[in-house]
């Protein structure tokens, strides 16, 4: 199964998937990690503005959780990979 295909996901995120999927076929994998990093810098810094440092902190908490799992297998966490 498409990680974009994961119900757990929302519109947005797919959206943003398939953004840097298509990012990654037609320009290439500098451009992908330009945007990619553009990206989570903006989420990041919404986060940060609406949910105050704390509500960061678990956000990323909750990423490298997921990193973590899907590397070892053990979680349903997607993998990183998207092209």
């Amino acid at each position: 199964m498409p990680f974009t295909d994961d119900p757990e996901l929302s519109p947005l995120a797919v959206l943003a998937a398939n953004s840097l999927r298509e990012t990654y076929k037609h320009r290439g994998p500098d451009a992908f990690d330009e945007d990619a990093l553009i990206l989570f810098m903006a989420v990041g810094s919404i986060i940060a503005r609406t949910r105050g440092p704390e509500g960061l902190r678990d956000a990323m908490e909750a990423l490298h959780l997921a990193v973590d799992e899907s590397r070892d297998g053990s979680g349903g966490a997607p993998s990183p990979a998207i092209n």
